[in-house]
């Protein structure tokens, strides 16, 4: 890109291949230091398949130190209200089930227990979005006990 006074607030998507069980087809992450250092981390993936995301890490709820939204998208470019697929999703200790079939975000606090996240059925590849509210993301940081 050639060099201009705002070019800098010009960022490519770095869309990549996934690879893993559970990682969805492919996907893209901008962090802090890509964003001008804002306190964010935002990611999307496009799931095709049934199963849990990121099932080696999703054994369990787990916790942040900062508070994140999650967006459960449609990929139809018709119908942007169809997600085309069925999600289950848990909350607190308690592990409370949610099922998701429509475009969906969930918001959890700094703190709460959340996932696993699981797709039931894909009838159309669906995206799944994280808006993190820290520039790095350590983000993995504890888990509820076994």
């Amino acid at each position: 890109m050639t060099e201009t006074k705002y070019g800098k607030h010009i960022v490519p998507i770095p869309v990549i291949p996934m690879v893993g069980e559970g990682n969805g087809s492919q996907g893209w992450d901008l962090w802090g230091k890509d964003l001008g250092n804002f306190e964010v981390n935002i990611a999307q993936r496009c799931f095709k398949e049934p199963g849990r995301m990121n099932p080696e890490y999703q054994k369990r709820p787990h916790t942040h130190d900062f508070d994140e939204i999650l967006f459960f998208l449609s990929s139809d470019t018709d119908d942007l209200g169809k997600l085309g697929s069925v999600a289950e999703m848990r909350m607190g200790r308690e592990e409370e089930k949610h099922i998701i079939t429509a475009p969906t975000a969930v918001w959890v606090p700094r703190g709460l227990p959340h996932c696993p996240i699981t797709f039931l059925s894909v009838d159309k590849p669906c995206l799944f979005m994280h808006v993190a509210f820290a520039a790095t993301r350590p983000g993995r940081n504890t888990r509820q006990k076994e």
